[in-house]
């Protein structure tokens, strides 16, 4: 019956709590201008403030929680497959391993072409982690995803690459 106590002890779950970690507090600059906007699709999305050659350039900030022993190439991996399986005509122009926020942050490059509805695009991801938890099970992978037209892509890019550069995983929140 409501209201009456539980045959079992019950303990109670909080979140956020050094049991259920929260998603590191993080920061990043974008070109002035641009518009920042929460997604439905990601923690953040970040856009030119008009469509360029009719398209609307998209950068997402998403976050993932992967096991402790995954690794930045194991991740970049995976990611791939996924891409592959959303974009069977995905092809890789290149990757590599950058060093950011002076050389503490690892981060794994990739610059891809597909098609969105027939049209070509270049995909720029960024793959990195926040700094491991000492004993935890997992850890925060993010994401910095970039989708421009074909007609834009060293203007654009340049911009993003400014905007992965930039984020910076801070103390706690800010206000």
């Amino acid at each position: 019956m409501a209201g009456e106590p539980a045959g079992e002890a019950m303990q109670e779950a909080l979140f956020p709590s050094p049991r259920m970690r929260a998603i590191p507090s993080f920061s990043f600059d974008y070109p002035e201008g641009w518009e920042l906007e929460e997604s439905t699709r990601a923690l953040a999305a970040v856009h030119p403030p008009e469509p360029i050659d009719g398209f609307w350039v998209n950068v997402l900030v998403d976050h993932s929680r992967v096991e402790a022993a995954v690794d930045l190439e194991q991740a970049a991996v995976i990611t791939c497959a996924h891409l592959l399986r959303l974009h069977p005509d995905l092809r890789v122009l290149s990757e590599r391993v950058a060093h950011f926020d002076g050389g503490r942050r690892d981060t794994y490059l990739r610059i891809a072409e597909t098609t969105d509805d027939g049209r070509p695009i270049t995909q720029m991801h960024a793959l990195f982690f926040a700094p491991l938890v000492p004993g935890a099970r997992t850890r925060d992978l993010f994401q910095i995803i970039a989708t421009i037209p074909n007609a834009a892509p060293d203007e654009i890019g340049v911009q993003v690459i400014e905007i992965v550069k930039s984020f910076r995983f801070e103390s706690g929140p800010r206000t």
